[in-house]
């Protein structure tokens, strides 16, 4: 297999590949509980207008969610190679999609109005959120193919324990929702929750110091504090610490996806608005894995 492409490589590659070249303690490592106790209590507390989300999936998750052409729905022998659906070459005819930190589902919502075929089911740690999807999905005629519901994604069996889906979106989630310990604990849910073969279709915010002057000052300022290179406290207008955002290097994220037994299929470097600071811009990261039996 090909190594995934970065679409805008960094003269910090070489340094990325010898600082994240194998599975590490850092994995599983605590950054203190105390900010990520913060976190959850924002999180959970959050105005639905305040929480930051993507409104548009990368082209790269498009192809991974559209429904097949009729011919490939009964083409079962492509149906059966998971590898090769992984990598864009078939999908099954009916499937199953976690979205984990939906937020209020918009694009939960998209994907059910997109692809008939899909049952989305939708999972968030704000009650108010969580709300918000419901009425959306009854107002647009889709209930009946999505649930939501309030969950910890960093607890070991967040609901529904017994199912296993084909797809599990990540959006940004695995940027903020803690420490190195609360991402390994989302991923290895999103382990748990996809069969043998299926996808993981992750965003997560990129180091920027190079196009963004405000994140380099975070970066730096906020280091002593959360223990950790490139991971700074999100605050309110007012100053108030909301959540630690954590933004990976390339290597970085390769490597944490291969500890938690995904093969990263396409990993994509690009250039978007900043989330919470729409006047700026930053990197982000889009990948596309495969669940390893």
């Amino acid at each position: 297999m090909k190594r995934p492409r970065e679409e805008s490589a960094t003269a910090e590659q070489g340094i990325q590949s010898r600082e994240y070249s194998e599975c590490s303690p850092e994995c599983s490592a605590s950054v203190g509980s105390g900010f990520v106790a913060v976190a959850k209590l924002s999180w959970a507390s959050m105005g639905v207008e305040e929480i930051p989300s993507k409104t548009v999936l990368h082209h790269s998750f498009v192809a991974r969610l559209e429904p097949p052409p009729a011919y490939e729905r009964h083409n079962t022998a492509r149906i059966a190679d998971d590898a090769a659906w992984a990598r864009g070459d078939a999908v099954p005819a009916s499937r199953c999609v976690l979205d984990m930190g939906c937020g209020d589902g918009r694009i939960a919502i998209q994907l059910a109005l997109q692809s008939p075929d899909l049952q989305v089911h939708g999972v968030d740690l704000n009650p108010a959120a969580v709300r918000q999807a419901q009425e959306l999905a009854r107002e647009a005629g889709v209930q009946d193919r999505m649930h939501f519901e309030v969950a910890d994604l960093t607890q070991e069996q967040p609901p529904p324990p017994q199912q296993q889906f084909d797809i599990v979106l990540m959006q940004l989630l695995l940027s903020i929702i803690g420490g190195p310990a609360e991402r390994a604990a989302v991923l290895t849910t999103a382990r748990a929750r996809l069969r043998p073969g299926g996808i993981l279709l992750l965003s997560a915010g990129a180091v920027s110091s190079d196009i963004n002057a405000e994140n380099a000052e975070l970066y730096q300022r906020d280091e002593a504090e959360t223990g950790e290179k490139h991971t700074y406290y999100s605050r309110s207008a007012s100053g108030e610490v909301l959540y630690p955002t954590h933004h990976f290097q390339y290597q970085e994220l390769l490597v944490l996806l291969k500890c938690h037994g995904f093969e990263v299929v396409e990993l994509h470097k690009d250039r978007e608005v900043s989330s919470r600071r729409p006047d700026q811009l930053a990197w982000f990261l889009f990948g596309v894995a495969l669940c390893l039996a």
